[in-house]
């Protein structure tokens, strides 16, 4: 029982610390992403420690995204399957509206045109069954978000299949507002050939949320170091074109190591903290300072095997030049949601 404890207050401080920025990143609210953690933290959690998770969070934060999950929640092998899970969430969505902080649940999600059909086809069986299940449930929340991106292809545009599912869930549950975040850009012609239109959306009533992560932005090679295609000036057009058009805007503050393969640079690990003890395999070999982001270059001093996001090894050899990209929490100062689960999670 006491080690069962311990596991519990471990991913509590675990979830805590991943809300902590390290400096007065001026967002509105966060979002809580990671599948396993938040499956974890529901179904192991007392309902006190819920509520005190619920409390925990800084004031200065008003809105509150969760995600549920690709598919159903509720079914065996969904985030909330549980039966602790559903207590805990009914309490946590108590805890937050006492607090008066909003709460979005996310259903769904897909990466690319053949991900986004095969959620497409299902789409109206996970929405009715995921609606179903909170309102038997009696969860508070306020409104329903998606994560459909870059759902065209050459062969396939899904604009008016997005369409179809915010229609669908609009007509499922008309009392809450809809979002859904987006890869848009400042240029509404492009963003349309990606299966945006964001006019058509607005008219609609859905609220878009663009994400802006320097990390998925990609690098070129520019002297000793990578360069961001997401630099300063392009951070800046972006934020801008944002908030002309009142949308929500989601920040990542993911740091972590760079890799250069075949004159291609690559992100391959999560690394936020200095004293990750990759570092002690490096050394520092020259830094370049933007206003959003500092690239350290570091040298191997040995060979060893790094231990990828993906959990495979990358074999480094001494002598072989990494990155280490930081960005600055700054690049979240009148944005709306911070990404948070990249915040200190252990990597």
């Amino acid at each position: 029982m006491y080690k069962q404890k311990k596991t519990i207050l471990f991913l509590l401080m675990l979830m805590l610390m991943m809300l902590m920025p390290k400096s007065d990143a001026c967002a509105q609210g966060i979002i809580l992403a990671e599948g396993e953690k938040i499956k974890r933290l529901f179904r192991d959690s007392s309902e006190s420690e819920i509520v005190a998770f619920a409390h925990s969070f800084s004031p200065k934060y008003s809105k509150l995204i969760l995600h549920l999950g690709k598919t159903v929640a509720f079914q065996r092998g969904g985030l909330f399957f549980f039966k602790t899970s559903r207590a805990n969430l009914l309490a946590f969505s108590k805890a937050l509206s006492d607090r008066q902080i909003s709460l979005d649940l996310w259903m769904m999600d897909s990466f690319g045109a053949d991900d986004f059909i095969s959620i497409y086809e299902k789409h109206q069986s996970i929405l009715s069954a995921n609606l179903a299940e909170l309102d038997s449930l009696g969860i508070s929340y306020d409104g329903i978000v998606v994560d459909l991106e870059w759902i065209n292809h050459p062969e396939g545009q899904h604009g008016e299949k997005l369409q179809e599912i915010l229609d669908f869930l609009r007509q499922k549950a008309p009392a809450k507002r809809i979002k859904a975040f987006a890869p848009l850009i400042d240029n509404d012609e492009e963003n349309r050939a990606r299966g945006y239109d964001t006019e058509a959306l607005k008219r609609k009533g859905i609220e878009l949320i663009p994400m802006l992560y320097i990390l998925d932005g990609g690098f070129f090679k520019q002297g000793d170091f990578p360069v961001p295609y997401l630099n300063d000036n392009r951070v800046n057009q972006l934020k801008q074109y944002y908030r002309q058009n009142g949308f929500d805007v989601a920040v990542s503050l993911e740091s972590g190591l760079l890799l250069e393969k075949r004159g291609m640079i690559y992100f391959v690990k999560t690394v936020h903290d200095a004293r990750h003890p990759v570092f002690n395999r490096l050394a520092a070999r020259g830094s370049k300072q933007y206003t959003y982001l500092q690239l350290d270059r570091l040298e191997a001093l040995e060979p060893f095997d790094l231990i990828k996001n993906d959990t495979t090894r990358e074999p480094i050899q001494k002598g072989q030049i990494l990155y280490w990209i930081r960005i600055n929490p700054s690049i979240a100062e009148k944005s709306n949601f911070i990404w948070h689960y990249h915040l200190f999670n252990g990597s």
